[in-house]
């Protein structure tokens, strides 16, 4: 497609060329009787024209044989590189150009004249026919003006003459822009017709989407891309409504001051340059590098600065020059686009074939504008197929934000329904929270005593008597440092040092009065507009319920997580008693690193079901230099204590986890009744080993259950999008692998935490990052794990300079690169700057590293930057073996 699109843009640019046949114009003379007009259309009037150099002639002036003939040139050669034997040309001068040229017959004819720098007459057949600006001998008595004309005429039989007078005082540029042109009326008139028609609705098109990019950053001001593309859209339309061959603002704006219109051609080629650089660099930062994108950004924004500020005189100078800028420019995006094509970032393919076609009228233009070819501006065209490029991509997006939009609205119909019967057992407490909520209002002044007016509901709620003029932090029996932190709050809203809504937030929202807690809001109450605040407005309510409703409401929703998946939370408590032990053992052996890789699985397990309050003990535990054995204990007795109140629905004994029994099928029984009838004692003896080894083994979706709760709940945390994928879940293994499947919630964590990239971040990937975990049972009964993600990958150099800062290796230590990634398991290390509740103590790998160990088997860490990392775990068979491997 690209190709076809390609080969049709090279057939016009043929067409257009082969469209200005020169005349053959020879000692200022052209033979045109034998021009078929009706074929021919038009021609180009370039070749050797009388040249008089500094000197402005009129037709009677020639016929009467006044001025001196310096010789014969091309009208639209430029002065300044023109050669001529005995002539001095310079960029500033006078000349009068004269031709003549045969008819045989009679015709109606137009004579196409491009624009002249800066000012012109002409004459056909000795009739001024045209006149721009004023000519002169200098500056100071000159006038500019640049426009393009059809002139029609009636052609004689026989000799015609065409005579112009040329005047540049004011521009870079002496002499036409273009070639001199002549045609048949009809023709030209039609060609002017299509060409006006054309380049009003490119005009129209390039401008509606550079205003609709503009309008689009306006909305969402966080990427500028839009911005850029917008004003890069903006520059070529202004540009070609003067260069084009349409020459829509000179129809707009017939008068259009030569100084305008120089200005706004030159400034369109130097601001569309670094936008455009800009715009790439926008879309694929990491395709588009610095030190090529830069200095083009910088040059074309010198170059458009030196425009704005000095004159037409000047600021062409360097327009040969800025063409190399172009082309390179031209290159690079191009170049840029291609690898981002490559690397499959989204919409750079599309991008790219719109882009080959503006790239290829870009070198078709500059050809062009060097006289190397003869044909039309082409960018415009060049730009619709890039917009209309970039119209696919943003319609595919569209697509795609609708498409997952749906899905959104499926998945939360689905989940609602799910949480039906969560809502409705939860209803219960909400409406005990709403009915016994009671409210008392009264008025302090700037000392904090009680004004008069308040409700009686306030004795009730506070029960103590009320007076007028009482010191209400005093009557209310505060402790002394809320006392005063109540006072000084009161008189900071009168005194007006903070705003009123900030010095009332250091009020105590809740406090204690005996076994009741009062909940307090204040309001700061002004008088007129001339006033300040005259009092202060508190709300007192009787919250104790409401605290014991919002206890059991967080109680609540732990008790139905438990709930939902026992077998899982049994499986938790006998590793946190093991834990437990394991944390006293190390106290009594002073042996800290395995003290803190335990406490930091505990935590990561006690978080997976929502035991808020423990982490939180856990998480400060952590932060002792100096850890007690009784700071293990009190740990313990949450636990202990937490079972006991919740007995009755748990029935489960902190001292004795294993008293409770395990669910057996009626297949187990079938089978086992089966096999002991036929077979001697000693196979029964075998069976009855191989049912006992069958009763402790579980599922793997009992162990896996938390960490289906954990992602979204840590994704959430660090604003990342992120699914959870299990294959194999079904499993049943021993519980001798429950140590090091306790130690998964480390891997998921670290893998949403440093590994997936905020959606913003991914590049070409989907926004959602996936985490896989699969399970696999080897023939002789182990066990395989692999954990993998789509994330940025490890980088084995900031490892690297990370550990060498942590002191773990030398810096020219030789390594291999499997070395440098198995650093990340030594309990010394992390790559966080700061410690929080996710990650940052680097003990959450040494624990998997740990329990790998202890089971005697063998892990590895595969990775490729910014595709993901790969972690394989081969556990050996246990004794006894896995359920599903007993024959």
């Amino acid at each position: 497609m690209i190709f076809r699109a390609l080969f049709i843009l090279f057939s016009i640019i043929l067409s257009a060329s082969a469209a200005g046949v020169e005349a053959i114009v020879s000692q200022g003379q052209a033979d045109l009787s034998s021009i078929d007009w009706n074929k021919q259309g038009k021609i180009n009037l370039s070749g050797e024209w009388q040249l008089y150099w500094n000197q402005l002639l009129s037709p009677e002036d020639l016929q009467q044989g006044q001025g001196q003939l310096s010789g014969y040139l091309s009208p639209e050669s430029e002065w300044h590189k023109a050669s001529l034997p005995g002539v001095d040309f310079k960029r500033l001068a006078n000349a009068t150009y004269s031709l003549r040229f045969r008819l045989a017959a009679p015709q109606h004819l137009t004579v196409e004249v491009p624009p002249i720098n800066t000012a012109s007459k002409v004459w056909i057949n000795g009739i001024l026919v045209q006149e721009f600006g004023v000519l002169a001998q200098n500056a100071a008595n000159a006038q500019a003006f640049i426009g393009y004309s059809y002139l029609a005429f009636e052609g004689l039989p026989g000799v015609n003459t065409i005579t112009i007078q040329m005047s540049n005082h004011i521009n870079w540029f002496g002499g036409a822009s273009q070639p001199i042109k002549i045609g048949s009326a009809q023709f030209i008139e039609s060609e002017r017709i299509r060409d006006v028609l054309v380049d009003s609705v490119t005009f129209g098109f390039v401008l509606f989407m550079s205003l609709y990019h503009i309008y689009i950053w306006l909305l969402l001001k966080r990427n500028p891309g839009p911005l850029y593309f917008g004003l890069f859209c903006l520059s070529i339309a202004l540009r070609s409504s003067i260069t084009g061959n349409g020459h829509v603002l000179q129809s707009i704006w017939p008068d259009l001051p030569m100084i305008i219109s120089s200005l706004l051609e030159y400034l369109g080629l130097s601001s569309c340059v670094g936008l455009m650089a800009c715009f790439i660099r926008s879309l694929y930062p990491k395709e588009s590098p610095n030190w090529i994108y830069l200095p083009i950004i910088v040059i074309s924004a010198a170059w458009s600065l030196f425009i704005i500020l000095t004159g037409p005189l000047i600021y062409p100078a360097p327009v040969t020059l800025f063409q190399i800028v172009i082309v390179g420019a031209s290159l690079a995006a191009f170049g840029t686009l291609i690898i981002a094509s490559l690397r499959q970032r989204e919409g750079a393919s599309k991008f790219l074939a719109g882009f080959i076609l503006l790239l290829f009228t870009i070198l078709h233009d500059l050809a062009s504008n060097n006289n190397l070819i003869h044909s039309i501006p082409l960018i415009q065209y060049g730009l619709l197929a890039t917009l209309f490029s970039q119209s696919l991509v943003l319609a595919h997006r569209f697509a795609q934000a609708f498409h997952r939009a749906e899905e959104a609205e499926h998945e939360v119909k689905q989940f609602n329904i799910g949480l039906e019967h969560k809502v409705q057992e939860r209803t219960e407490q909400i409406n005990t929270i709403l009915n016994h909520a009671q409210s008392g209002f009264l008025l302090i002044d700037e000392k904090s005593k009680v004004k008069d007016g308040f409700t009686s509901s306030c004795q009730s709620i506070l029960r103590t008597a009320l007076e007028v003029g009482d010191c209400l932090p005093e009557r209310l029996s505060l402790h002394p440092h809320l006392k005063l932190q109540f006072k000084l709050a009161v008189e900071q809203v009168f005194q007006g040092d903070l705003p009123p809504e900030v010095a009332l937030q250091q009020l105590p929202a809740r406090f204690a009065m005996g076994d009741h807690v009062i909940g307090l809001q204040a309001a700061a109450v002004r008088g007129k507009a001339s006033e300040g605040v005259h009092a202060v407005l508190l709300t007192i309510n009787d919250v104790t319920d409401l605290v014991a409703a919002e206890v059991g409401l967080k109680r609540s929703g732990i008790l139905i997580r438990i709930l939902e998946d026992l077998d899982a939370f049994r499986i938790f408590l006998d590793d946190f008693i093991l834990d437990i032990q394991g944390a006293l053992k190390a106290v009594q052996n002073k042996d800290l690193e395995t003290l803190r890789t335990t406490l930091h699985t505990m935590k990561g397990n006690v978080a997976s079901f929502g035991l808020i309050d423990l982490v939180a003990q856990l998480h400060e535990m952590e932060d002792h230099a100096d850890i007690k054995a009784s700071d293990i204990q009190n740990a313990a007795e949450y636990m202990r204590q937490f079972l006991k109140q919740y007995h009755a629905m748990l029935h489960l004994d902190f001292d004795r986890p294993n008293n409770y029994s395990f669910r057996i099928e009626d297949a187990e029984l079938e089978r086992l009744q089966r096999s002991l009838a036929p077979i001697a004692p000693p196979l029964v003896m075998n069976r009855l080993e191989t049912w006992l080894k069958s009763m402790r083994s579980l599922q793997l979706k009992s162990y896996t259950a938390p960490l289906i709760s954990l992602a979204p709940r840590v994704a959430e945390q660090m604003h990342k999008k992120v699914s959870l994928e299990l294959e194999g879940a079904e499993i049943k293994v021993d519980k001798a692998y429950g140590p090091f499947l306790a130690t998964l919630n480390h891997l998921i964590r670290n893998a949403i935490v440093h590994g997936i990239e905020e959606p913003d971040l991914r590049g070409g990937k989907p926004e959602q990052g996936i985490i896989k975990i699969s399970f696999v049972l080897t023939t002789n009964g182990g066990l395989q794990i692999e954990i993998s993600d789509d994330g940025q990958g490890l980088d084995a150099t900031i490892i690297r300079s990370k550990a060498h800062a942590l002191g773990l290796i030398t810096k020219d230590a030789d390594m291999t690169e499997s070395e440098i990634y198995g650093l990340i398991f030594n309990p010394k290390f992390s790559t966080a700057d700061s410690v929080s509740e996710l990650a940052g103590r680097g003990m959450g790998l040494a624990a998997v590293a740990k329990a790998v160990q202890e089971l005697n088997g063998q892990f590895k860490v595969s990775t490729v930057r910014h595709q993901g990392t790969r972690f394989s775990f081969n556990l050996p068979p246990t004794t006894p073996q896995s359920l599903d491997q007993v024959s």
